[in-house]
């Protein structure tokens, strides 16, 4: 009988633990969707004339000379604009109660075309080739006449890129009017009808050397001449892993039981860490920001 009490006992502790393990186990419940248009910013990346030849599919660049021109690199001018679409899940216990930190796992896609610069080729040649005479209340000056020849090749890529976005995300109440988000998010995006683009600009003319305050002495020396060209070629598509840190803000559009209190409007800024790796180069790591805005609709609770 002693012995039937005690296993009795025993199965009431080991159902009460499995029923409490039970209780405090988390998941993950769908909670919401999301769609916002954003912004990017991007780095500096500068490739040598060697690696951009790999990139296009053809080898259009292989004749290209390049010898005696100075390569400078600048600023990516990467204002992309794009639409993103998310799914929200949020980390739950088993019987609905909420987790520290509200937290959310965010996981998207995102869409956007871009155009980027990132290599600039330069050269400049001056060769002092006659003098030009300039009379005036009977004193003549002869100035020096410069040839002046120049080059100029610029560089860019453009296309449309795809990226698959996750990020885990802690907030605040989100019951109350005003909520606010921080977390960690990791992306990876691949390019599509990508070109590699372009520019250049050739030509010659002359230069008298005169004092900055004399007057232009150019309207007497033979015109110059300039060649302008732009071509696209179709390029190797890109590939870039980025580490993003979002954070922003959740305003609830209504305040009484009806639709509009599961619909917020939201803003969020992220500083972006990108490594991107170009056909024949090396992984360029970069650094920039995004922004963005939209509508998320949280469901309610199932």
């Amino acid at each position: 009988m002693k012995m039937l009490f005690c296993f009795l006992l025993l199965s009431m502790v080991v159902k009460l633990q499995a029923q409490e393990h039970s209780v405090n186990q988390l998941k993950l419940q769908v909670s919401g969707v999301e769609f916002s248009r954003f912004r990017s910013f991007g780095g500096l990346h500068n490739l040598g004339i060697d690696e951009i030849r790999h990139l296009p599919t053809s080898s259009s660049l292989m004749g290209l000379d390049l010898s005696g021109h100075t390569r400078t690199a600048y600023w990516i001018d990467n204002r992309a604009r794009g639409i993103h679409g998310a799914v929200n899940f949020d980390l739950k216990r088993s019987n609905g109660a909420t987790v520290w930190g509200n937290p959310t796992l965010r996981v998207g896609m995102s869409y956007n075309r871009f155009s980027s610069g990132f290599s600039v080729y330069n050269r400049f040649n001056s060769t002092l080739v006659d003098s030009i005479a300039y009379s005036n209340q009977g004193s003549t000056v002869y100035f020096p006449v410069d040839s002046i020849s120049y080059s100029h090749h610029q560089f860019g890529i453009m296309g449309q890129r795809l990226r698959l976005n996750t990020a885990f995300l802690l907030r605040t109440d989100q019951s109350k009017r005003w909520s606010f988000y921080a977390g960690i998010g990791l992306g990876f995006g691949a390019s599509f009808g990508t070109f590699l683009t372009h520019e250049s600009m050739t030509g010659y003319g002359y230069s008298a050397q005169t004092p900055h305050d004399f007057p232009s002495l150019q309207s007497l020396l033979p015109p110059g001449s300039a060649i302008k060209d732009f071509r696209k070629y179709p390029s190797r598509p890109i590939y870039d892993l980025s580490l993003s840190f979002p954070m922003g803000f959740d305003f609830r559009l209504g305040s009484c039981d009806n639709l509009w209190r599961h619909v917020y409007w939201f803003g969020e800024v992220s500083p972006v860490f990108s490594l991107t790796k170009y056909a024949g180069a090396q992984p360029l790591g970069s650094f920039g920001f995004s922004s963005s805005t939209g509508l998320r609709i949280k469901f309610k609770d199932l």
